[in-house]
């Protein structure tokens, strides 16, 4: 039996707007993965992004990843459900892992989003 799958009309709309081509995005997308230190996305190429286009979904937190990539390039923000890909998003950040150590997961969390000169202008800015 073949499955056929509906493509992804949000995301193509939104890579048209962006004027990028399939191996410009997955370029941006590398881009913004090594930021966050997403490793595991490091090998994504311009077929990737083809078959999100048509209509396969990107795993863990790719997604999140995608949209803020888009975001850079059209230069305001587009969220996951812009792109269609609203529910793969929620499901991926929903899963609980209860193997993970809570008191590193919140150091790894002050350590990711916020580099250092980013705090230091936090913390001035809040004396």
């Amino acid at each position: 039996m073949v499955q056929t799958r509906k493509g992804n009309e949000k995301l193509a709309a939104v890579i048209a707007e962006a004027r990028w081509s399939h191996a410009q995005v997955a370029h941006g997308f590398r881009r913004v993965a090594a930021e966050n230190g997403a490793r595991e996305f490091a090998a994504v190429g311009r077929s990737h992004v083809s078959h999100w286009v048509a209509g396969s979904i990107p795993s863990g937190v790719g997604p999140v990843l995608l949209a803020e990539a888009l975001s850079r390039r059209v230069g305001r923000v587009t969220t996951v459900d812009e792109i269609g890909l609203a529910a793969q998003a929620l499901s991926s950040r929903t899963r609980l892992d209860w193997d993970v150590d809570t008191l590193m997961a919140l150091i790894d969390l002050g350590r990711a989003d916020v580099d250092l000169e980013r705090r230091h202008v936090l913390m001035s800015a809040a004396y």
